[in-house]
């Protein structure tokens, strides 16, 4: 009643970078009507400030329309990924970002991206994807998901830990350095004798950061015969 939309559906037009990006913005709030299809145009936007605003007003939002729309982004490489990833992972968008996932639609990177973002979200809902996809044979992937692994065990019941120590256990004769790395922590979850043999091996790993990562989770399971 107070004409409010229909001056930013005017300012949308503007010829003006901040006029535009201020109705981006205001268009985002929960008072306003634009849809998240009209806001999603801007991460089009000559302006690289009208962009980077159209990514925060659609977190805004906080529906799976507008988490799609950022998926889109950032498989077009609209905007920098890490203002997108961060978006994603947020509680409102792991859903859809767990949903786009499921199949091979999206290019390597985007699905390397969204894993990132289900590691930053740290929630339970992620470690279902994040186990399936720890059996992948590409190593960027492979990574990506024992980080999200990694960053959930927290909030793993008790099957799932079993499964992530299994994950970790191949994981620890991966060709990857960065992979037998954070295996090397999710160790810990592997409740036998065969936990310490495999740290100490990589204890003695030829990559600096894996053997740090093997000694750090050795000092507080290992017996007196490893100390």
């Amino acid at each position: 009643s107070s004409g409010l939309g229909t001056r930013l559906l005017a300012m949308l037009d503007s010829r003006r970078p901040q006029r535009r990006g201020l109705a981006v913005l205001l268009g985002g709030l929960s008072i306003c009507t634009i849809d998240e299809h009209t806001l999603a145009r801007f991460l089009y936007d000559p302006d690289s400030t009208v962009r980077l605003t159209a990514v925060a007003s659609l977190a805004q939002e906080q529906t799976p329309k507008a988490a799609v729309e950022l998926i889109t982004a950032l498989n077009e490489n609209l905007v920098e990924e890490a203002r997108i990833i961060e978006r994603l992972g947020e509680p409102w968008a792991v859903s859809t970002v767990i949903e786009a996932l499921g199949d091979d639609r999206h290019e390597p990177e985007t699905r390397n991206g969204l894993l990132s973002a289900l590691a930053i979200s740290r929630d339970a809902r992620a470690l279902p994807v994040a186990t399936r996809l720890a059996k992948s044979a590409d190593d960027e992937e492979l990574v990506r998901s024992l980080r999200v692994l990694a960053a959930c065990a927290d909030v793993a019941n008790a099957d799932q830990l079993t499964e992530i120590a299994t994950i970790a256990r191949t994981a620890a004769y991966s060709r990857n350095a960065a992979a037998r790395n954070i295996a090397a922590t999710l160790l810990a979850y592997l409740s036998s004798p065969e936990r310490e043999e495999i740290l100490t091996l990589l204890a003695r790993d030829p990559d600096w950061f894996v053997r740090r990562s093997a000694v750090r989770t050795l000092l507080p399971v290992g017996d007196e015969r490893i100390r």
